[in-house]
């Protein structure tokens, strides 16, 4: 299931599915895709003004308890830098 899409100028487009742990990512109509890979997996996907902004599940804490972090790439998804810690999920 898709969980978020966003098209991108001009031939762009980005999916990621709730509850996985990648993120495509096309600049070319789908001809070739960027993949981002988080291991524990990925909240949330945004893009705003070139930069992408990812929630991630960084580490799990005990049961039902997952720490969170955001992850952003300011070059199209190539690099992905982790920013800061967010509060534990539930």
């Amino acid at each position: 299931m898709v969980g978020s899409v966003g098209a991108l100028p001009a031939y762009g487009a980005y999916f990621w599915g709730q509850g996985g742990n990648l993120i495509w990512i096309t600049y070319d109509e789908g001809m070739h895709w960027r993949v981002a890979s988080f291991s524990l997996g990925v909240q949330k996907v945004s893009q705003s003004r070139g930069t992408f902004s990812a929630v991630v599940i960084s580490n799990i804490v005990r049961e039902r308890i997952l720490e969170t972090a955001l992850f952003q790439s300011t070059d199209s998804g190539r690099i992905w830098n982790y920013r800061h810690r967010l509060p534990n999920l539930q």
